[in-house]
Order: C-alpha cells, then structure tokens, then sequence
C-alpha cells in the first residue's frame, strides 16, 4: 500500500469516482425498472389474444406470472434505488471522516444499521428465495408440459432437473455471502472507527473485501466481452432478412403457418443485438463501481488506521 493512498486529494477523488458510478446506476435502476414496467403492462395487454392459442388454463398463469412481475417490478426498483442512496449517504460520512471533517454520528449509525440489516437480509434471502422458488418452477414446468398434446414429465426427470439447477445454483448463492460477509465485516471496523473504539485495524478487513472486488470486476470483464460478441448480429441481421426474402417465394405454404417475414429476422437480430449492448454497458458499470470501491475502502481504511498527529509544543 503507498503513501499516497492516506492523502485527502486522493480519497476524495475516489470518493468521487464511486459516488458517480452510484449515481448513474440509481438513474439507471429507474430508467430500466420503468421501461420493464411499460413492457410488462404491454404484455398484459396481449393475453387476450394468445388465450385461444395457449387455453384459459394458460392464459391464467401468464396472467398470474406478469401480475408477480409487475409487482416485482416496482418493489426491485424502489429497494435498488433506496440501496443506492443509503450507500452514497454512508460512503460520504466515510469519505469525511477519513479526510479529517465532521461526521454526523446519529446519521452513521442509522445508515450502518440500514445496510447490515439489507446485507443480511440478502444473505437469508438468496438460499431462502431459492428453495422456494425452485420447486414453484419445476411445479410451472410440470404442469406446462403435461398439458401439451403427446407430452409428459415424470417425477424422475422433474428431480434431475431440480438437482442440475441446485448445482448451478449453489456456487454463485455461496460465493455471494461470502462477499457480502467481507462487505460487513468492512462496513463493522469502518463503523467502530468513526465511533472511536478499539478493535482490528480496518486496512486487513478493506484488503480482503478489494480481493474479492477484484475476482468479481474479473468476472464482469468476460461478460462484457461476451456481450459484445453479439453485436454482429445488427449486421447481420439485413442480410438474412434479403436471403429470406428470395426463399420465401418458394416456401409459400410454410411461411405464413410459421408467421415469419423479413422485417421479423431484421427486427429480432436488431433486439439481440441492443440487448447486448445494453448487457455490455450495464456491466461495465458495475465493473467501475467494483474498481472504485475497491480503492476507496482501501485508502479510507489505510487513512482511518493511521495514528492521530502529534501536537507539537510551542517552544
């Protein structure tokens, strides 16, 4: 760890960095969770006319499934966007206690009990949420099966099905709380620090919490580039929309029962397309929010351990 880490300039600019990666992604959360919401009231308005297609029995969980969505929808959407705030709230008492300002305590200490409580929360909630809503799925899939004309699945397969996604599942639950485990534990030393109690120095718990940044920004760098594989497809796109257009004289009888046109590929491979950018840039905004976070819990630990000055005496 350098010097260079412990000087106000510096944890102000990476208290900058952070609070401005917090703040895009806030206008972010709302601009999505509305575009989502517009998209599912859309959709509500479309059940009518796949009810003939799917059955009434279908219809009515679609409509079940998008009425849950919508109401995911805003409460995801506000709790994001809470999170967001008390974060940047919390961040910035940091931010000033460690470059020597006033802290408002009773502030501190609501903000701190606010986040602990959301982390462990989370933590609860990821293992819980999914041994629910596991077997509500392989129930949906059962029950969507069966009611295909020559189709069926057994108990056996919906068990192997429920084991591959347990499996998948489990390493990403586990890895979770072990970040957000290193997060409180950063935000508890952070804590104890401003309050003026002893303890363990703060650098080790920011140190152990960076790693774990570091091996998510890792992570996040491979999506992004995965993302931007897909974006050929917006050129792609034209030209199978024109070779489509000379196979389809020849395909008369078959393609209007498949509903399927020119303008459809071209606007499909455009959607893939965009929704890959916008994976691409999501991403990539959390990759800085990763990197900034990390510097800024290691230059406000290193700031927060180091010894008070010594006044000097007037000779």
């Amino acid at each position: 760890m350098t010097a260079a880490f412990t000087t106000a300039p510096d944890i102000q600019r990476h208290h900058h960095s952070l609070d401005l990666a917090l703040k895009i992604q806030l206008w972010a959360t709302w601009i999505t969770g509305a575009a989502l919401l517009l998209a599912l009231i859309w959709g509500w308005t479309k059940i009518g006319a796949v009810t003939a297609l799917l059955g009434n029995l279908l219809a009515t969980e679609l409509k079940v499934m998008l009425t849950l969505s919508l109401i995911g929808t805003v409460l995801g959407t506000w709790i994001t966007a809470l999170l967001y705030g008390w974060c940047r709230a919390y961040l910035a008492q940091v931010a000033k206690a460690a470059t020597g300002q006033g802290v408002n305590m009773d502030r501190h200490q609501a903000l701190h009990r606010t986040l602990n409580a959301y982390i462990t929360a989370t933590q609860w909630a990821l293992p819980v949420g999914a041994g629910i809503l596991v077997p509500l799925s392989l129930w949906a899939l059962a029950l969507f099966v069966n009611s295909l004309p020559g189709f069926g699945i057994g108990a056996a397969e919906l068990l192997l099905i429920g084991l591959s996604v347990v499996v998948l599942l489990a390493v990403p639950i586990l890895l979770s709380n072990l970040i957000l485990a290193a997060v409180r534990r950063w935000l508890r030393v952070v804590s104890a620090r401003l309050r003026g109690e002893g303890g363990p120095p703060a650098l080790p718990a920011a140190q152990v919490a960076g790693y774990w940044f570091v091996f998510c920004a890792a992570l996040l760098g491979l999506n992004v580039l995965s993302s931007l594989g897909a974006l050929p497809t917006l050129a792609l796109g034209p030209a199978l929309s024109s070779a489509l257009s000379s196979a389809l004289p020849n395909l008369e009888g078959l393609s209007p029962a498949l509903n399927i046109s020119p303008g459809l590929i071209t606007g499909v491979s455009v959607l893939i397309g965009a929704l890959s950018l916008l994976g691409a840039v999501q991403n990539g905004l959390l990759l800085w929010t990763l990197l900034a976070s990390r510097s800024f819990a290691l230059s406000t630990a290193q700031a927060l351990d180091a010894p008070p000055p010594i006044p000097s005496n007037p000779s």
